[in-house]
């Protein structure tokens, strides 16, 4: 008979706990707890037990109450063997089950405490996996009009990851899961192997992306598998494409944007969520304002036009310790027959028109029309050129230091008009 209280090693992480028992009939017993997370009644997990490696019971209890794990000792009996009953009895069962639950509530409890931060403590440097759009261990939300391109370039950013490409993304080589929420998985075979022939892989070459195709599926049914290859992978590289298809409710819900973002904050993961804009406006992303205050990165994306070419603009909109109204801009190019799709992928530079005059950052915009109208202009011609509010124009030239410079001599020889050029910074 085993005696209570001995032999259980047992450990507990951020996310659950393992236990293992070894019999005198050199059976071995192990009992697992799984996406282990604080609800409104408690600390809920998913627990399974095992024995010799085969499953015997599993449940997703609330960990705190006694009556739950008892139900869940009397299933586990009713699997038993009496060889292994008579040796393990349901009385040892419950006291490894509870130290298990319990010390899952311990490091919870623990978790949470007041931490000082001595002076002589310093954080690693910030790291991104993906300059600057992704941030080690933090989240990014990528968002524009249905249709701009996303999921394109959150592909090409992942397979840039996976590989360690330089180049039309500047990555670190990391462990990327794309999760699939919108489309069938015939579509990411096409697009995977596009992407991979237009930057040039070799035909036998795969992306090295691993994918979790889920559509019709919610949120949380990928969540569980996403926490399990990051314990493998805890470099991995999160993509959720889409946030438009969690189903935790309606995305205008404060309560829905907290609950996304909480839980792809909890991974400790790097992720990236896709996102879509409301209707006839493309400056944030659709839905809560919490979005938008629970990732540590925004970007927004916009697209243009020519011919086969779908020129894309991306720039930061939010930035969490680092640079907001970056830009980065590529062009896809597609084939003049359909079936050809996607044939070429290029860096491009961000002053195309097309992408200059959908800009948010006005500084930019404004630094644009001054170049384009020969190195100098009124306010009254960049309002014109630019389409932003004459006061607007104004404001932006004499606010932003060192970026533009009043021209003297220029304004003197004009008489009224007062002209503005790109100053240094």
């Amino acid at each position: 008979m085993t005696t209570v209280g001995t032999n259980f090693n047992y450990s507990a992480s951020e996310h659950g706990a393992d236990g293992e028992r070894m019999l005198g009939t050199t059976d071995q017993i192990k009992i697992r707890i799984d996406n282990a997370r604080r609800e409104r009644t408690g600390i809920h997990g998913r627990i399974m037990f095992f024995v010799n490696g085969a499953h015997t019971a599993f449940d997703n209890i609330n960990l705190e109450k006694g009556d739950q794990r008892s139900r869940f000792v009397r299933d586990i009996v009713r699997n038993l063997s009496d060889a292994i009953i008579s040796i393990y009895s349901e009385k040892a069962i419950t006291h490894d089950i509870g130290l298990l639950c319990q010390a899952v509530i311990n490091w919870d409890m623990e978790s949470l405490k007041v931490d000082y931060i001595s002076a002589t403590e310093f954080a690693p440097p910030i790291a991104f996996p993906l300059y600057p759009f992704l941030r080690e261990g933090a989240g990014t939300i990528l968002f524009a009009p249905p249709g701009t391109g996303k999921s394109w370039v959150s592909l090409i950013m992942g397979v840039c990851l996976s590989n360690g490409l330089t180049s039309p993304f500047n990555a670190l080589k990391r462990h990327v899961i794309y999760a699939n929420l919108e489309r069938p998985r015939n579509t990411f075979l096409v697009r995977d192997y596009a992407v991979r022939r237009a930057l040039g892989f070799p035909s036998d070459m795969p992306s090295g992306i691993g994918y979790i195709h889920a559509r019709g599926l919610t949120f949380k049914s990928v969540l569980w598998h996403i926490e399990q290859e990051g314990r493998k992978h805890p470099d991995s590289v999160v993509i959720l494409d889409s946030i438009s298809r969690t189903g935790l409710g309606s995305l205008l819900d404060d309560t829905t944007a907290n609950q996304f973002t909480d839980a792809m904050n909890a991974l400790g993961l790097t992720w990236l969520g896709v996102g879509h804009t409301p209707r006839g406006d493309d400056k944030h992303v659709f839905g809560s304002v919490h979005f938008t205050a629970g990732c540590d990165i925004e970007t927004r994306l916009v697209g243009s036009e020519y011919g086969h070419n779908l020129n894309l603009l991306l720039e930061t909109v939010k930035a969490n310790d680092s640079k907001r109204n970056f830009k980065h801009a590529l062009s896809l190019e597609f084939g003049a027959e359909e079936q050809e799709g996607l044939v070429n992928i290029r860096e491009i530079q961000t002053d195309d028109p097309g992408l200059v005059a959908q800009s948010t950052d006005n500084p930019f915009r404004i630094a644009h029309a001054i170049e384009l109208l020969g190195g100098k202009a009124t306010p009254s011609e960049i309002a014109e050129e630019t389409g932003i509010a004459l006061p607007n124009v104004s404001k932006v030239l004499t606010g932003s230091k060192g970026k533009f410079v009043f021209l003297e001599e220029e304004s003197r020889s004009a008489g009224r008009n007062k002209y503005y050029g790109v100053g240094n910074e």
